[in-house]
């Protein structure tokens, strides 16, 4: 609903802490590091995305199915809003109009910005446990999601076994 997308956001702590650092060439850039894992929601903005403001979920049910689900996609990683960065101030010659793929996508963040930012097509990747908060993610953000599921066995992994 618009008024849990619209929750979800404003519940989102400062998530991210602006630092200073040293590009190649002497140039001066930021990054953002130290991702609050206790935030519900993390959010991104880059003057790039224009007034559009990226929000992902984060999935902190850390003992819901424990054994079965590797905690690390259920988290943006450290070097997720860095890479949304670049993707942001190399987006016409690295993004625009170019396919992607995000390889172990956990909430997305990279791959939801690379979306917005004009990508002919993004595809996000993960283990088939965690593919539902990075569907909502997307959905979070106003993306088209579609599964591909060449083998038509309904896991949407493509391998033709079906995960129980």
């Amino acid at each position: 609903s618009e008024a849990g997308e619209a929750s979800a956001r404003r519940g989102a702590r400062r998530a991210m802490e602006e630092v200073p650092t040293r590009a190649s060439a002497g140039k001066t850039a930021r990054a953002f590091v130290g991702v609050d894992h206790d935030a519900t929601a993390i959010e991104f903005a880059h003057a790039a995305l224009g007034t559009d403001v990226v929000a992902v979920r984060q999935d902190l049910e850390k003992d819901r199915d424990h054994a079965t689900r590797d905690a690390t996609a259920r988290f943006v990683w450290d070097g997720a809003a860095p890479m949304a960065t670049w993707l942001c101030e190399n987006a016409t010659t690295r993004v625009r109009g170019k396919r992607v793929v995000e390889l172990g996508a956990g909430p997305g963040l990279p791959g939801i910005v690379a979306a917005k930012l004009g990508a002919r097509e993004v595809v996000l990747t993960d283990l088939a446990s965690e593919l539902e908060l990075l569907r909502a993610n997307a959905a979070l953000n106003g993306l088209e999601v579609r599964d591909d599921d060449d083998d038509d066995d309904g896991d949407g992994d493509g391998d033709g076994a079906r995960k129980e």
